[in-house]
C-alpha cells in the first residue's frame, strides 16, 4: 500500500530539519569528548562519534537503530528515560538524569545525560550530552 503523501511530506521534511540541526550543531559533536546526539523520533535521530563508539556501533548503525529506549537503554531504566524524555519536552526545561544503557554487545554501562529541548519550527528535537561514568560509580 502507498504511503498517504502528507505522511510522506511530513517525512521528507523531518529528513531536512534534522539535517539542517546537524549542520548547525555539527561543531559542538565534533569537538565533544562526550556523546552528543540530537533525537526528534526513532526514524530521525544522529549521533557523534563517541556516542557510537560508546555504545559499540557505527554512527550509521546507531542512526538507524530503533525503537531508542529498547536498544540503548536497559530495562530497569527505560521507565525514567521515558519520564525524563517527557518531562524534558512538556516543560521546556533542561534536566540531568543518571541511567544504564546497553552497548550492542549487551553489556550494560552507566551515563549521566544533560537532555535539552530545541525547537526548530514546529519541532521539538532533544539535544543530549552523554558522558560514560566510571566504573567504580556504576553500581551495576
Amino acid at each position: 500500500m502507498a504511503e498517504p503523501e502528507a505522511m510522506r511530506e511530513e517525512k521528507e521534511r523531518h529528513h531536512y530539519v534534522v539535517r539542517q540541526m546537524a549542520d548547525f550543531y555539527q561543531p559542538l559533536m565534533d569537538i565533544s569528548s562526550d556523546g552528543v546526539a540530537i533525537y526528534l523520533d526513532d526514524e530521525h535521530k544522529l549521533c557523534n562519534q563517541n556516542l557510537a563508539d560508546m555504545c559499540g556501533y557505527s554512527i550509521e548503525e546507531w542512526s538507524a537503530l530503533r525503537p531508542f529506549l529498547d536498544t540503548f537503554v536497559a530495562a530497569e531504566s527505560r521507565e525514567d528515560a521515558a519520564a525524563t524524555y517527557e518531562e524534558v519536552s512538556s516543560t521546556g526545561i533542561s534536566k540531568i538524569s543518571e541511567q544504564t544503557w546497553l552497548r550492542k554487545d549487551g553489556t550494560k554501562f552507566r551515563i549521566q545525560m544533560a537532555i535539552t529541548p530545541v525547537i526548530s519550527g514546529d519541532d521539538l528535537f532533544t539535544l543530549m550530552l552523554v558522558k560514560a561514568l566510571a566504573p567504580r560509580f556504576m553500581g551495576i
